[in-house]
Parts: structure tokens; C-alpha cells; sequence
């Protein structure tokens, strides 16, 4: 079922991580460093049932910029890694849209990684599998619990009384933790949420 101003589906949506190159600490300021995107983890989540469903991760090959000392550092990822494992960014795409239909979903993200994707599929001129329901859940939590900066999403899950359950910076470790956030506050919006004023008629106008 597809409804709403983004015709998107209303029993699931993604979730969705990326890890990008970075340069190493001690880099010359003068050096440009493109960061581009090395891996994507996917997690979907039922809607209905409230249960995070399939989950994957993806390698995707660097074409512009190396794998840093720092990178693997942070996300654990070699250039042995993507060498071996990592395909291209095209072929990523079409797997995942074949799989997981991500152009009638909503999907969300901690924090402002559509950039990242239209930034990459622009340079290797691929077309992007999202819809345009795109949400910024890192956002949303910082500006609904008055914060008034930006918090990582394990900070973000302690906030909430929650223990993180994976290692953070890998890419689908990262998109579960923040579907678990998600089933957080959907849990305690339908909590509150009154939604017998659907079923019956509206007293707003009489005749």
C-alpha cells in the first residue's frame, strides 16, 4: 500500500548507514580529499509489527579517494577489503533495488548521508535507488529533545534508556541501532495517539 505526498509504502521502512573514506589525521590541508562511500548496511523495519526484518551490508569499491590509516581505523574496512569484496557503486544500487524496492519506502539515516549518495551517483553518473522520502532521524532527535547540537546515535540510545547491541561505525550495525530508535518513539507516539477520532464522523462542521 502506497499513500501520503511521497506515494511511499506504509508497512515498512529502511533504514539505511553508509561508511565513507576519510583522510588520515595528519594530512596536508593543502591535499583534497574527496570522501566517498565504501559500504552500505541496510536494516527494513515492519511497520506493523514493530521487528526489524532483513538487514545487509554492502562493500562498494573507492575510485577517488584511498582507504585511510584512520578509515580502517574507524570502520575496520581495508583496501584488501573492497580489492576482494567491494563492487561497484552501480552494481551495489541494483542489488539493493531488487531486493528491498527502495524507491516506494521511506528510508532514514543518522544524520545527512543523502548528501553523501547524491554526491557519488552524480560523479560515477549512477541514478539513485531512493525515494524522495528521505528523513535525518539524527536531526529529528536533536531538535525534539531541545539538545540543540547533534549527538551520535549511541549517546542517542543511552538518552533513551537503551544499551547499544552492536559495534559502532560498521554501516548495517549502525542502521539497526538506529531502526531500534525508530521502534522507540513509535512505540510511545501510538502510546498517546487517540485514534478513534478517525472512526468516527467529524463535529468540526453541521449542517
Amino acid at each position: 500500500m502506497t499513500t501520503g505526498k511521497y506515494k511511499v509504502r506504509q508497512d515498512k521502512r529502511l533504514h539505511v548507514d553508509f561508511e565513507l573514506t576519510c583522510p588520515d589525521d595528519d594530512a596536508p590541508l593543502t591535499v583534497p580529499f574527496e570522501p566517498e562511500i565504501i559500504e552500505m548496511g541496510v536494516a527494513e523495519l515492519d511497520l506493523q509489527l514493530l521487528e526489524i526484518g532483513r538487514r545487509d551490508s554492502y562493500y562498494i569499491k573507492n575510485e577517488y579517494s584511498p582507504v585511510t590509516k584512520r578509515c580502517t581505523e574507524l570502520t575496520g574496512i581495508t583496501q584488501k577489503i573492497l580489492d576482494k569484496q567491494g563492487r561497484p557503486l552501480s552494481e551495489v544500487f541494483a542489488s539493493f533495488s531488487k531486493k528491498y524496492g527502495p524507491g516506494n519506502k521511506a528510508w532514514i539515516a543518522w544524520g545527512s548521508d543523502k548528501e553523501a549518495v547524491d554526491r557519488d551517483c552524480l560523479r560515477k553518473s549512477v541514478r539513485s535507488p531512493f525515494s524522495e522520502a528521505f528523513f535525518n532521524m539524527g536531526l529529528e532527535f536533536s531538535q525534539m529533545t531541545g539538545l540543540g547540537r547533534s549527538i551520535g546515535l549511541h549517546d542517542a540510545l543511552r538518552i533513551l534508556g537503551e544499551q547499544p547491541i552492536t559495534e559502532h561505525h560498521r554501516a548495517v550495525n549502525d542502521a539497526i541501532e538506529s531502526a531500534r530508535v525508530d521502534i522507540f518513539r513509535i512505540k510511545r507516539m501510538r502510546a498517546v495517539v487517540d485514534l478513534t477520532y478517525f472512526e468516527e464522523p467529524s463535529q468540526s462542521f453541521k449542517p
